[in-house]
């Protein structure tokens, strides 16, 4: 199994089986590739499998960041193996900086808001929407 961090603006990752990975050498040999795969299938049901695997799901909403994933990504193949460690990990670093900063902005808020509910609660409070501003917290802090 493979630890997978993808390119893009999102901070995105898997577990992966070697088989699942393909050597990346550009967007256009990828698709000459998957081309090939399909083509050189001797039964049907495996082009079909070949070519639901190779194809490029992305949707409107998503397009732009696929476009920077794979500029990301082509940038990243122009690098040395070295290189890639030490930009990766940089771009790591920031990425969980900037994630414990939010989940330390998160906890404080979280407390600071059960506090002032607490404070609000009276005999003549509606629950059920005591229930749900619960829930919203809940849902927040996690």
């Amino acid at each position: 199994l493979y630890f997978v961090y993808f390119f893009g603006p999102a901070f995105e990752y898997t577990w992966t089986n070697a088989n699942s990975l393909i050597a990346y050498s550009g967007l256009d040999d990828f698709i000459r590739q998957a081309q090939i795969s399909v083509q050189n299938a001797t039964k049907k049901s495996e082009q079909e499998a070949l070519a639901n695997r190779y194809e490029l799901k992305v949707t409107a909403n998503k397009r732009a960041d696929w476009d920077k994933a794979i500029e990301e990504a082509d940038k990243a193949f122009k690098l040395t193996r070295e290189q890639r460690i030490e930009n990766f990990a940089e771009i790591l670093k920031n990425i969980l900086n900037k994630a414990e900063k939010n989940n330390s902005n998160k906890k404080r808020q979280s407390s600071v808001t059960t506090r002032q509910s607490r404070k609000t609660l009276s005999p003549s409070t509606n629950k059920s929407s005591n229930r749900s501003s619960v829930k919203r917290q809940k849902t927040k802090s996690t």
